[in-house]
């Protein structure tokens, strides 16, 4: 979840690249499962357990040679979609092209682990804000269901309801 906007960060070419993706796929309601989206640009996903060192900090990395994304095995469901949604962003947002990012590209950290996030982790992060949670997405269930909580949206969305809070303020 972005946490800030720098004025580095471009929103609007941002949320245009994950409403493409959306729209490419075909892609009319929730829950949006990263993973296929992956696949689908030719990354093969997997999780592993990264060691007792990393376990409770490493949410994931993108091996772009490789066409690898890597989540951690002991994540909940919903926060290794997030992390390939996150990575996934990386990639379509031509992240790896900058030689900034190659040379200082780490594994994505959990929020309680991070230490400031760059402008790139951010676009990475309101890139997957905006592919699991489209305003547009949830404008739809909120005018349907205006009593709904964050809990329910969220096992509507596969997110977690910090997201759908954060998402909230976009509709």
């Amino acid at each position: 979840m972005l946490p800030m906007i720098t004025s580095e960060i471009n929103e609007s070419r941002i949320k245009s690249r994950a409403l493409s993706v959306l729209e490419l796929y075909r892609i009319w309601q929730p829950p949006v499962v990263a993973a296929r989206l992956a696949n689908a640009y030719g990354f093969e996903v997997n999780s592993a357990i990264f060691g007792p060192e990393n376990a409770k900090c490493v949410a994931g990395y993108i091996d772009v040679p490789n066409r690898k994304i890597v989540v951690n095995a002991e994540d909940t469901s919903v926060r290794q979609n997030y992390t390939i949604a996150h990575e996934l962003g990386h990639y379509l947002l031509k992240h790896h092209e900058d030689a900034d990012f190659a040379q200082n590209y780490s594994v994505m950290m959990r929020d309680t682990c991070a230490v400031e996030p760059t402008p790139m982790e951010l676009e990475a992060n309101m890139f997957a804000d905006n592919l699991l949670v489209p305003a547009a997405f949830l404008r739809e269930y909120l005018d349907n269901y205006p009593r709904a909580t964050d809990q329910e949206l969220s096992r509507i969305f596969g997110v977690h309801p910090e997201v759908i809070r954060y998402r909230r303020r976009f509709v």
